[in-house]
């Protein structure tokens, strides 16, 4: 009769026991952060404009807070939060500010920039990826800069191309007016001697002002002219004044009196 109790105890125990496994099935979702990185800078030209690019989250982690901090990514994190380090691709020589990259492309085309996810493992600290991408910008290669035309001022007036005889002893040069063709980067216009001026992105004219030249003298020089070179070009001067195969000059020929009034 002991034996029989015995048996049906061990029994009892053995199903307790079975009914205690318990199989759950589910699916757990994983999150990596992501990002898009867009451009803010309008149309991309090499060489000659700036760029600005900037890298947004799309999909938040709800363990891994995104960082550009190094040091702080390397702080690790707990079992229910933690950093991770976000990192740009292929842009050696841009200026980096956080999620936020800018410079001056030195190739047209298609121009690979991306990002890459790391956290720090362990007390080694070990640097281990969680994912990376590459997007793919068309930058347009630019198209040299050219001189329309230019008018001068003399006195209080200014005149156009053709009229630039001075009649008047009292009116001096003051300043040049140069036209040249719109592009969408900044323009440089230059005259040794006289000065400077920047066409912005999208205009077709600067002027360059100056102390006053006198032009010429009612009694020993009646008649003559005053010449300059003018040149354009990029504001960072991509093509260069002193290479003759991209410097884009215009000669400007002011005459002096034909016919002093006096």
């Amino acid at each position: 009769m002991r034996y029989l109790k015995a048996a049906a105890l061990t029994i009892l125990m053995f199903s307790f026991s079975a009914i205690a496994i318990t199989t759950i099935k589910g699916t757990m979702n994983v999150y990596k952060p992501e990002f898009v990185i867009e451009n803010k800078s309008g149309t991309l030209i090499s060489n000659v404009r700036n760029f600005k690019l900037e890298a947004r989250q799309t999909v938040i982690d709800d363990y891994c807070t995104v960082t550009t901090d190094n040091n702080l990514a390397l702080q690790g994190g707990t079992l229910s939060a933690g950093y991770c380090l976000f990192e740009w691709n292929n842009t050696a020589g841009y200026s980096i500010d956080g999620f936020k990259v800018e410079g001056i492309a030195s190739n047209s085309g298609p121009n690979s920039i991306g990002y890459s996810i790391y956290y720090y493992s362990g007390s080694a600290k070990a640097k281990k990826l969680v994912d990376t991408k590459n997007f793919s910008f068309n930058f347009a290669a630019p198209v040299k800069s050219t001189v329309q035309g230019y008018s001068v001022k003399l006195g209080n007036s200014w005149k156009s191309v053709g009229d630039h005889t001075n009649y008047n002893p009292t009116n001096k040069f003051s300043a040049v007016r140069v036209n040249v063709d719109a592009r969408d980067f900044s323009q440089k216009v230059s005259i040794p001697s006289l000065g400077s001026c920047t066409v912005v992105s999208g205009a077709t004219s600067c002027d360059i002002s100056f102390s006053g030249i006198k032009l010429g003298d009612a009694i020993s020089n009646k008649v003559g002219s005053l010449s300059y070179q003018v040149s354009v070009d990029s504001s960072n001067s991509y093509w260069g004044v002193s290479n003759t195969k991209h410097a884009l000059t215009s000669s400007l020929d002011l005459p002096t009196n034909k016919n002093w009034p006096f």
